[in-house]
C-alpha cells in the first residue's frame, strides 16, 4: 500500500506530492488527512497524507517509508485537502506552501500538544454546490439585519471581512445576536492565539468565525454559512506572494467542497457581482437606491481657480473650516506635499531615475521622493533640461493639505496627517474634538465616523486618471463606503474638475453607473465578460525579459487557436518598467467564463515558473 504524502513545503509545481510506503503496523490506520513524519531531504519532515493507492510508478525499493503518525485523527478533512489543491491548481502554488496555511504553526511541541486535543471528526456530508446569494444593502441597519441572520444559524459561520479594522464594526453588529463569544481571526495574531483558535474551530461544529481572508484556512469540520462582507472590496485580494488568490472567489471553491451557503454582501458592489446577480447566475439581489444621507456637496474647482481661489479647498469649503468646532475628515490621495514637480518652462516632470514613476515632492526638506522605490533627491535649484527654475507643484498631498488648512482654522484647531509615513499622532486623536484629520485611506481605521460632522473627498478625479479598468469602480465604491459609514447629518463634499462624469451621476441612480460600466467593460472584453489571468515577468536585464516574454506570447498564442474565445494580449512593458532591479513584462489573458478554469491549467502548464501568474488581477499594468 502506497501513499501520496504532501510535504508541508514548497515543491516544484509538477511535482505536488511523494510516494511513501505505509509501514504494517499503519496500514488500515492511515488516512487522507493525518498529519505525518516523514524523511525528506535528509530529515525528518511533517506531511499531510493526500490518498491511498495500492502501488506507485516507482519501485517499492526506492520508496522511502512513513515515519510516524502524529496522530490517528485527521488535521483536516478529505473535503478541505481537495479544496487547497484547487485553489493550488488554479493560483499555480505549490500544494505544500498552501496547505501549510491550513495547518497550525509546525513546531514538534506544539503539534503534539494538537494531536492529544483533536476530537474525532464528524462525518463529512457534501450538498450540491448551491449558488451564491447576494446581498445588497442600503444602509448599516440593513446589514445589521443580515448579520444578525447569520449569528443566529446553526452549524459553523463564517464572516469575512477585507481588512482587520472591520472585525470591530462586526462584532458591534452581532452584538446580542450571537450564541457565543465568537472566534476572531486576523493575519496579525500571534502563534498562541492562532493555536488555540484553531483549535476550537477544528473541534467546536457550531460556531462563529468573524476574520479577514486568513479565516478561510481554518480547519473547518461542519462549515454551514459564508458570507463575505463588502464583496468587492480590492483588499480581498492577495496579490503580493502566491497563491495570488481573491477572497471572494476562494469563498466560493470553499463553499462548494462544505456544502455551506454562501453570500456576498455589499452596498457597493463588485461590477462582476452586479452582473452575475442580474443575469441570474447568483441568486438574490436587493435594489441599490441611493443613499439619501449624507448627500453629496459638489465643489467644481475649475470654478474656483478661475475665481482666483488659490488654495486646494473650495470657497464653501473653507468658510465652514473657519467656524469648525467639531471634527472634519479631508480624504486625500496622496502624500507629501504635493504629488510631483513640473517644469512650466519645458513641461519637464520630475520622474524616479529608477522606476519612471513622477516623484512625490516635500517641502520641509525640501525633497522630491519615489513611493515605490524609496530614492530620495533634494529638489534642483534649476530645471536639469532647460535650466529654468520656474516649477509648479501638481496635485496635493497630505502634508500640502494640512499647511493649507492651518491657514483657515482658528489657532486652537488641532490639524493632524495620518498616512503610513505619519503615524505619531494617532494616540491624540481620542482627545480631539475639534479638528482636522487630513490622511489617506490609511486614516480609515482611526476615524471617528459618528463624531465627524464634515467629511471631504479632496481630489476626487486623480483616481480616473488611472488607465487601469477598476478605477471608476474603485471611485465609486469608496464614496458609498463613505456614505454608509457617515453619520446621516454630516456635511460630505467632492471636489472635482470632472463634475459630469458618470461615477458622479452614478451616486444618484446607481443601476445606470452599472449599465455605464458595463457598456465600457464588453467593449474592451473586460471582467465581467471574460475573465482576465495577468501574467508578468521581472529580468535583471532587459533584452533578456523582453526575449522571455516573446517567447511566451508566441507559445500562448500558438495554444490558443484552436479557441478563438481565448485572447492573449502583449507582452508589454508593466508600470514602472523597472522596479525592484528588475524589468517587467505583462501578458494579459481573457478567457471566456466556459471552461475558463480547465482553459487556464491548460494554457498556464506551459508556462515557465519564473513568471507570476496573478487571477482575476485588481490592476492589468501597474506593478507596484
Amino acid at each position: 500500500m502506497i501513499a501520496e504524502i504532501v510535504p508541508i513545503t514548497r515543491l516544484p509545481l509538477n511535482l505536488p506530492f511523494l510516494d511513501y510506503t505505509i509501514p504494517i503496523n499503519f496500514r488500515g490506520v492511515i488516512i487522507p488527512g493525518q498529519l505525518v513524519t516523514i524523511p525528506f531531504r535528509k530529515k525528518t519532515a511533517f506531511g499531510i497524507v493526500l490518498s491511498l493507492r495500492e502501488e506507485s510508478n516507482i519501485a517499492n525499493a526506492k520508496l522511502k517509508e512513513i515515519s510516524s503518525l502524529v496522530s490517528t485523527e485527521p488535521f483536516i478533512s478529505e473535503n478541505l485537502i481537495n479544496f487547497n489543491r484547487e485553489i493550488a491548481d488554479f493560483y499555480r502554488a505549490s500544494l505544500g506552501f498552501v496547505l501549510k496555511s491550513a495547518l497550525l504553526p509546525l513546531q514538534k511541541r506544539k503539534i503534539l500538544k494538537a494531536a492529544e486535543a483533536l476530537v474525532k471528526m464528524p462525518a463529512q456530508k457534501i450538498q450540491t454546490p448551491q449558488k451564491p446569494t447576494f446581498i445588497a444593502y442600503n444602509s448599516k441597519e440593513e446589514l445589521a439585519k443580515n448579520i444578525e441572520k447569520i449569528c443566529t444559524s446553526s452549524g459553523q459561520r463564517l464572516i469575512l471581512v477585507p481588512e482587520t479594522y472591520q472585525i470591530a464594526q462586526i462584532l458591534e453588529l452581532a452584538a446580542g445576536a450571537t450564541k457565543d463569544e465568537p472566534i476572531i481571526i486576523s493575519g496579525d495574531m500571534g502563534e498562541k492565539e492562532y493555536f488555540e483558535k484553531w483549535l476550537r474551530v477544528r473541534n467546536e461544529a457550531d460556531t462563529l468565525v468573524i476574520g479577514t481572508r486568513k479565516a478561510l484556512w481554518l480547519p473547518w469540520i461542519n462549515l454551514s454559512e459564508i458570507a463575505v462582507e463588502d464583496e468587492g472590496n480590492s483588499a480581498y485580494k492577495s496579490w503580493d506572494m502566491a497563491p495570488r488568490y481573491h477572497a471572494r472567489e476562494a469563498a466560493i471553491m470553499l463553499a462548494k467542497y462544505t456544502g455551506s451557503k454562501i453570500f456576498l454582501m455589499s452596498a457597493a458592489p463588485s461590477v462582476e457581482s452586479y452582473y452575475f446577480t442580474q443575469n441570474k447566475i447568483y441568486d438574490g439581489f436587493t435594489a441599490l437606491k441611493k443613499i439619501s444621507s449624507p448627500s453629496p456637496i459638489f465643489c467644481d474647482v475649475r470654478s474656483e481657480s478661475k475665481g482666483g481661489n488659490k488654495l486646494p479647498i473650495c470657497e464653501e469649503i473653507i468658510a465652514r473650516l473657519k467656524n469648525l468646532n467639531s471634527l472634519a475628515f479631508i480624504l486625500v490621495n496622496r502624500r507629501g506635499t504635493a504629488g510631483t514637480v513640473l517644469c512650466r518652462d519645458c513641461g519637464l516632470i520630475f520622474k524616479c531615475e529608477q522606476c519612471g514613476r513622477p516623484n512625490a515632492f516635500y517641502k520641509k526638506d525640501n525633497l522630491i521622493s519615489c513611493h515605490f522605490c524609496g530614492i530620495k533627491r533634494p529638489l534642483p535649484l534649476t530645471c536639469p533640461s532647460c535650466n529654468g527654475a520656474n516649477f509648479h507643484l501638481c496635485g496635493i498631498g497630505t502634508q500640502g493639505m494640512a499647511e493649507a488648512v492651518k491657514s483657515i482654522v482658528k489657532k486652537d484647531t488641532d490639524v493632524i496627517v495620518i498616512d503610513s509615513e505619519n503615524t505619531a499622532d494617532l494616540s491624540k486623536l481620542s482627545e480631539i474634538k475639534n479638528g482636522v484629520i487630513i490622511g489617506t485611506e490609511y486614516a480609515w481605521p482611526y476615524i471617528d465616523w459618528v463624531k465627524t460632522e464634515t467629511i471631504i473627498l479632496a481630489d476626487a478625479e486623480s483616481s480616473l486618471i488611472s488607465a487601469e479598468f477598476k478605477a471608476t469602480e474603485d471611485l465609486w465604491q469608496t464614496i458609498r463606503r463613505i456614505q454608509l459609514k457617515a453619520r446621516t447629518e454630516a456635511a460630505f463634499y467632492i471636489q472635482t474638475s470632472t463634475i459630469d462624469h458618470p461615477v458622479f451621476s452614478g451616486i444618484y441612480e446607481p443601476a445606470k453607473f452599472y449599465e455605464t460600466v458595463l457598456r465600457e467593460r464588453k467593449l474592451f472584453g473586460y471582467p465581467p465578460y471574460n475573465y482576465i489571468i495577468r501574467l508578468y515577468l521581472g529580468s535583471p536585464f532587459m533584452q533578456a525579459g523582453e526575449k522571455e516574454a516573446a517567447s511566451t506570447a508566441a507559445t500562448l498564442i500558438s495554444l490558443t487557436k484552436k479557441y478563438p474565445d481565448v485572447k492573449i494580449l502583449g507582452p508589454i512593458s508593466a508600470f514602472p518598467p523597472f522596479y525592484r532591479a528588475r524589468y517587467w513584462q505583462v501578458i494579459i489573458v481573457k478567457l471566456s467564463y466556459s471552461n475558463y478554469k480547465k482553459r487556464a491549467k491548460e494554457l498556464l502548464s506551459s508556462v515557465s515558473n519564473e513568471w507570476k501568474i496573478d487571477p482575476n488581477p485588481n490592476n492589468l499594468i501597474s506593478i507596484a
